[in-house]
């Protein structure tokens, strides 16, 4: 996602604190979607 568009770029590489899903299995930050993947967004925090 991050060679989408600078703003996701900004977003996924600069949040240690933002996880992704690929199809429902967390992933690494680098890894590489493919068309039809289901992509999340998830956001850890420790209160």
């Amino acid at each position: 996602l991050a060679k989408r568009g600078e703003m996701w770029k900004k977003m996924l590489l600069g949040n240690p604190k933002l996880n992704i899903t690929i199809n429902k299995q967390f992933a690494e930050k680098s890894a590489p979607i493919q068309d039809g993947d289901e992509i999340a967004l998830v956001g850890f925090s420790v209160v």
